[in-house]
């Protein structure tokens, strides 16, 4: 196999990592400000499809970050973002491209578990997590292609991605990658900010009508 070559040519990349410990003290106390309120004014909602979760938007429009006035929160996501388009080789200089960015905060109990979704036509789908318990409800990722479990030699990598929370951490991925939060068991509050970004314009400069 002197001039053979195997690669994975259509693989999803999944970006992992933590707030820069020069921020996590002041992006939590922006997000304790956040969930005090909520909780405490009875603002968390639910929706008829999503019974097991409460929500801070049920309708996924707003954006908490611009509402509760969380700036180092966000510039965090945007550091984190101009990271994962240097890696995907997107085109940018200094700064992250205008976007719009729909943000929300989601509040789970025991009991409580995510189903199997997608963030549409988002470009860029993110979670934080503020509260969590590392050892309870992982995020799994659903393997996007579907034709891999019909064959014999593929079927063992039809699996998903387990990826456990901690608090600190952001992960971010394409708006249309399936995923879902495995049920709770623990006796301990979860809360995680997600997030979309919707670049306004292309690749080619043109503007988007999202």
């Amino acid at each position: 196999m002197n001039n053979e070559i195997i690669g994975n040519f259509f693989s999803t990349p999944i970006y992992q990592n933590v707030c820069r410990s020069e921020n996590i003290y002041q992006v939590q106390a922006e997000l304790d400000q956040a969930f005090d309120d909520l909780k405490n004014n009875a603002k968390f909602e639910n929706r008829s499809d999503w019974n097991s979760l409460l929500l801070s938007d049920k309708n996924f429009s707003k954006d908490l970050t611009d509402d509760y006035h969380t700036h180092v929160f966000k510039k965090e996501i945007e550091h984190h973002a101009m990271n994962y388009l240097t890696y995907l080789g997107f085109p940018f200089e200094n700064k992250l491209p205008l976007y719009k960015m729909e943000c929300w905060m989601t509040f789970m109990r025991k009991g409580s578990y995510a189903h199997i979704h997608s963030h549409g036509r988002a470009d860029i789908a993110g979670v934080y997590y503020y509260l969590a318990d590392e050892t309870d409800a992982n995020i799994f990722f659903v393997n996007p292609v579907k034709q891999m479990g019909q064959a014999a030699c593929f079927e063992h990598l039809d699996k998903r991605l387990s990826v456990s929370p901690k608090i600190g951490k952001i992960l971010l991925f394409p708006g249309w990658l399936e995923h879902g939060v495995e049920t709770s068991t623990s006796d301990k509050e979860r809360a995680s900010i997600s997030f979309n970004i919707r670049f306004v314009k292309n690749l080619f400069g043109e503007t988007t009508n999202e």
